[in-house]
């Protein structure tokens, strides 16, 4: 997910809610122009569905993925 916000430079990794107070996804990545301010970074997230669909592979088997080998 793409997210286009005026947030400050730190506010990553959280949840990305919407206007209704539901998590949409989880915050991962800031990109901010060397020298600039919030007002032209792009902000970066993993959908909901990719994380809840990852986290039970993450907790029991420590991989995304159930057969590494």
């Amino acid at each position: 997910m793409l997210c286009v916000h005026g947030w400050k430079t730190g506010n990553s990794r959280g949840p990305l809610i919407d206007s209704y107070g539901h998590v949409i996804g989880v915050n991962t990545a800031t990109f901010t122009r060397k020298g600039s301010e919030m007002s032209s970074s792009v902000n970066f997230a993993i959908s909901i569905d990719t994380v809840l669909r990852t986290v039970p592979y993450l907790i029991v088997y420590g991989t995304p993925y159930s057969n590494r080998f």
